[in-house]
């Protein structure tokens, strides 16, 4: 999976003899994780944000590599408390319909590899621990060009279960706006 995604970053910055079929850019906005155990469900927002690097094959289909941050989540309750902080390397397709000349929706489908940081807080005892997951990560979004090299972003991704604990899941998603710098 490394290999991969240094792979596509690497082709993402390599290119200025291909103009405009490359770029970077990052994103910030509302990230929003989902505890489910044992019926019982309880979401947490927090700001997440992400960085891009990404390359478009054909006029209709990419691939993008990037890493975001998906917020922290903490619920507390007499005292006690549960968080977690979920980070995620992703790689993935992407399809682009464009719209106008300077407007396009796009689709993406790929697989996101997620590390997060458990930590329970329990009648004054604290642990922490990590938990990596693989998963589907697929998004939806629009873009709008500023210039032939910038364009603003607003997109929706769900990263799936990013982690998985004694029948209790974690779930995650990324609501954001971002640029993208394109060379």
């Amino acid at each position: 999976m490394k290999h991969i995604i240094v792979t596509l970053i690497a082709a993402a910055i390599a290119g200025p003899a291909m103009a405009g079929n490359a770029y970077i850019g990052g994103s910030v906005g509302r990230a929003e994780q989902k505890l489910s155990v044992e019926g019982m469900s309880i979401s947490d927002t927090d700001t997440g944000y992400k960085l891009v690097g990404g390359y478009q094959i054909t006029p209709a289909v990419g691939v993008e590599a990037g890493y975001a941050v998906l917020g922290e989540s903490n619920v507390t309750a007499d005292g006690d408390s549960l968080g977690a902080e979920p980070k995620s390397f992703y790689v993935a397709v992407t399809g682009t319909l464009p719209l106008s000349p300077v407007a396009s929706a796009f689709v993406k489908l790929g697989a996101a590899r997620t590390k997060t940081t458990l930590y329970t807080s329990f009648m004054g005892d604290f642990e922490s621990y990590k938990n990596t997951e693989t998963s589907v990560v697929a998004g939806i979004g629009a873009s709008y060009a500023l210039s032939k090299q910038v364009a603003v972003v607003a997109e929706y991704e769900h990263f799936g279960k990013v982690a998985k604990e004694d029948g209790a899941s974690l779930k995650a998603d990324l609501l954001s706006v971002g640029v993208r710098f394109s060379f």
